[in-house]
């Protein structure tokens, strides 16, 4: 037997720690008077440990939501359509644009790549040199140069001003 207090082995009938002087009996009977019930032995402890949880997920779940309403946002500058580079979209609807004019659109594979293909000339009005391969009237994929010059003229609005190919 080990004493609850000091640790040191005893012998198993003793009543008392031989170093510390404990007695066990007393140990035993005040650990088993502070044990608790079992929470199955009484429904309203049942009941109640029910409730504490309920009441602690919600909280988090109100916690949560108000919190995302303070979270701190940077304050960027508000740049309107017609201030802001917009050589990506310019790009994409110069694309559009060259589909339109092409036999087999679906089958077009465009250069990868915009940013040494697309040049803001003046606000919203960008050139866009690049190229396109494409099949001809024959089904045999041809590799075409096109120079487009394109304007936004919305924020979500475009209009081609020009667009030229050039065969290789």
């Amino acid at each position: 037997m080990i004493c609850p207090k000091c640790e040191r082995e005893q012998p198993d009938d003793s009543q008392e720690c031989l170093k510390c002087g404990v007695i066990f009996s007393k140990i035993q009977d005040s650990v088993t008077s502070n044990q608790m019930d079992p929470p199955s032995s009484n429904p309203f402890r049942i009941g109640l440990f029910y409730a504490t949880i309920c009441l602690f997920v919600m909280a988090l779940y109100a916690g949560a939501h108000s919190l995302g309403s303070l979270a701190v946002t940077p304050d960027y500058p508000k740049v309107s359509w017609v201030e802001k580079d917009a050589s990506l979209e310019a790009f994409i609807m110069m694309e559009n644009f060259v589909k339109e004019r092409l036999k087999a659109p679906a089958n077009a594979d465009f250069k990868r790549g915009y940013s040494d293909s697309v040049t803001r000339i003046e606000r919203q009005k960008y050139r866009v040199i690049s190229w396109v391969d494409a099949e001809n009237s024959f089904g045999a994929k041809i590799r075409n140069h096109f120079i487009g010059v394109i304007e936004q003229i919305e924020n979500d609005r475009w209009s081609l001003i020009s667009l030229e190919f050039a065969n290789n």
